[in-house]
């Protein structure tokens, strides 16, 4: 799957260096372990092989997802700041955060889906043709998924504020990653089933671990 996916990389990166007026972008987060320090919200922008601008913004105390939105938003709306823009690749390892940059209904950082959503509007109305593609960096995804997968099997790393959820084979699961969470283990049939999860996964104080 590795292998298959960066042939595919390499093949789109061969065809937007091809045409004229392609910007293309990579974005990316940074997330503090301490509580203390604010996420970062990094972009970098090329065309025709050139690096054409980059930027890194101070996000907040956020969750990856927002601060990955900052950073994709940050990159729409540089790229459609050139007037020969006429394609834009957007690579993302939250392919989530990527859905919500084009959204503007009512959510977290929904300020930066509203920009981006209005700078398309307006860029678009230029000319006919043009076009913005999301693709998903899946050889970083897989690659620090696989490291976390192994990092997780620590106890000291785990720590204790895990449930210990089976899966349907009897063998421990843990969270999928940034677009398969762990509470994808229940079937959400109710708003309140699905709050007893999500606090029973995140094992606060005075939680019971009884299912009914």
């Amino acid at each position: 799957e590795l292998k298959q996916c960066t042939k595919h990389l390499d093949k789109l990166r061969d065809k937007i260096l091809e045409n004229i007026g392609t910007y293309y972008a990579g974005t990316d987060t940074s997330l503090p372990l301490s509580g203390w320090y604010q996420a970062i919200a990094t972009s970098i922008l090329f065309s025709g092989g050139a690096e054409l601008w980059r930027a890194r913004h101070v996000a907040g105390k956020v969750t990856a997802p927002d601060a990955e939105l900052y950073a994709i938003c940050s990159a729409i709306v540089n790229a459609i700041s050139h007037d020969d823009c006429t394609d834009i690749f957007i690579f993302t390892d939250s392919m989530a955060s990527a859905r919500r940059a084009v959204d503007p209904s009512i959510h977290s950082r929904q300020g930066h889906s509203v920009a981006v959503c209005e700078a398309l509007q307006t860029w678009f109305t230029r000319k006919d043709g043009q076009s913005i593609t999301f693709v998903l960096r899946m050889q970083a995804a897989l690659s620090c998924g696989a490291s976390w997968n192994v990092l997780f099997q620590d106890p000291e790393y785990r720590g204790q504020n895990f449930l210990h959820l089976k899966t349907v084979d009897r063998v421990f699961g843990q969270p999928g990653g940034k677009d398969n969470p762990w509470i994808h283990f229940a079937n959400m049939s109710s708003p309140q089933l699905y709050a007893h999860t999500g606090r029973n996964c995140l094992d606060p104080v005075g939680t019971s671990r009884n299912f009914s």
